[in-house]
């Protein structure tokens, strides 16, 4: 059995009528507030243990609805969360979630409650039928092939589910072939849960290998306990006829491209405020953009939308939306036809995840613009990029990298073949040999 150890610190038990004792802690936006900025007038304090589950959820409804109350006796109310991050906090469905929640009159909103338990119930037994169809999948797909302990299985960016599903196949089948399995995100609780299931799984049999495509990767998770873990390139997918670039240094139009997922994390709704800062560039005819827009039903949808139309207001020579997923031959034409590509990606999220885009850059020579302390700007080609500190600071880095597009553009041709040599599938392949 694993156990946890938990040091215990010595808490004074307070009693009705004893003064508060000091303290600073973020609230439920995150904003620090300290027991002197409520000081003079009355305050509620709530405290629950974590973010967007049904019932600290309906706690907070219920102050939710009752402020008027507290506003009439000159109340205010403050929720602190007991999670050591406030995920509500950051971009992302959660806290979309809950901020529209707290908008719903209060028969709306217990009706999503309900349905939310419900959807939280499903998902529970999804993930446990995930778990048990992987294992399966894992142990037909061996049978199938002949695969013996010999024999690889790379298994790319798997989920916690996932994980989880190969550890249950190991403890029925043992004699299954060597697993090796690629972690391209940030450590959760699931993933931690999953790995630990796994590692006892596996220890008397080591028939698992993890992986990492990032070297920030690997110590994150070094450090939070997951040793073992080595590094893979990332692959690209460029066919060795466009390896690199048909060479137009002396253009008079730079296209700055942005292709992959309109996402916010990726930095899709920056563009607009991008050709408002630069429009002195555009109206010359000495840039243009060429974006594409595909973008899932997600929390970012209306946000990505509203991207979306303001970049179709400006002319066509300006702006040119590609619209919806890109095949292969239409992505690589798109790519070829850029001169500079933007990245523009929240440095947050990509801290230690990697970019394959900014490897099918880098693969056929083409020069970006990336933010600073992040996977990518360390990975992109010397002299072949230009980095920013902030999201406003993106406008001022692309008019850099036009005017020295030509200096970029050859520094980023010269880095291509060994870019491409190092970040091919056959060189990933002779590591997951050598590995074993």
């Amino acid at each position: 059995a694993r156990c946890r150890a938990w040091h215990a610190l010595p808490v004074a038990r307070l009693e009705r009528g004893d003064p508060a004792p000091p303290f600073t802690l973020p609230d439920h936006d995150g904003r620090p507030v300290s027991l002197s900025d409520l000081a003079g007038s009355p305050a509620v304090v709530y405290f629950y243990p974590a973010d967007d589950t049904p019932g600290c959820t309906k706690e907070a409804c219920q102050f939710n609805e009752n402020l008027s109350a507290f506003a009439r006796s000159g109340a205010r109310v403050v929720g602190r969360v007991a999670e050591s991050t406030n995920e509500a906090s950051r971009p992302g469905a959660v806290g979309y979630a809950r901020n529209t929640l707290a908008t719903l009159p209060a028969p709306a909103r217990h009706l999503v409650l309900r349905s939310l338990a419900l959807v939280w119930r499903q998902a529970a037994q999804k993930g446990a039928r995930v778990h048990q169809a992987i294992g399966i999948e894992v142990r037909r797909l061996a049978d199938e092939l002949g695969l013996g302990a010999a024999d690889h299985v790379f298994a790319h960016t798997v989920g916690a589910s996932e994980v989880m599903g190969i550890a249950k196949a190991l403890r029925i089948a043992p004699e299954l072939p060597k697993i090796h399995i690629l972690l391209s995100y940030d450590m959760t609780r699931e993933m931690r849960g999953a790995l630990e299931a796994l590692q006892w799984v596996d220890d008397s049999h080591r028939r698992v290998r993890l992986w990492t495509d990032s070297s920030r990767l690997a110590a994150h998770f070094a450090k939070l306990g997951v040793g073992g873990v080595a590094v893979l390139p990332v692959p690209h997918c460029i066919p060795r006829s466009l390896r690199v670039a048909v060479s137009r240094e002396d253009m008079e139009t730079v296209t700055l491209g942005y292709l992959g997922g309109a996402r916010q994390e990726k930095g899709f709704d920056l563009l607009p405020g991008l050709v408002e800062e630069l429009i002195d560039l555009f109206a010359t005819g000495r840039v243009r953009l060429a974006a594409q827009t595909n973008f899932a039903l997600s929390r970012d949808e209306p946000l990505m939308a509203r991207a979306k139309r303001r970049l179709a207001s400006y002319p066509s020579e300006w702006v040119q939306l590609l619209d919806g997923p890109l095949p292969p031959q239409a992505f690589f034409d798109a790519l070829t036809a850029t001169d500079l590509l933007l990245l523009p990606y929240r440095r947050q999220q990509y801290r230690y995840r990697t970019s394959g885009l900014l490897v099918q850059a880098a693969t056929v020579g083409l020069p970006t613009v990336v933010p600073s302390h992040t996977w990518l700007s360390a990975e992109a080609p010397m002299g072949a990029c230009v980095t920013y500190d902030a999201p406003e600071f993106l406008g001022p880095a692309v008019r850099t990298a036009v005017n020295d597009h030509a200096a970029l553009r050859r520094s980023a041709r010269v880095a291509a073949p060994c870019f491409g040599a190092t970040h091919s599938a056959e060189r990933i392949v002779l590591s997951l040999l050598k590995r074993g």
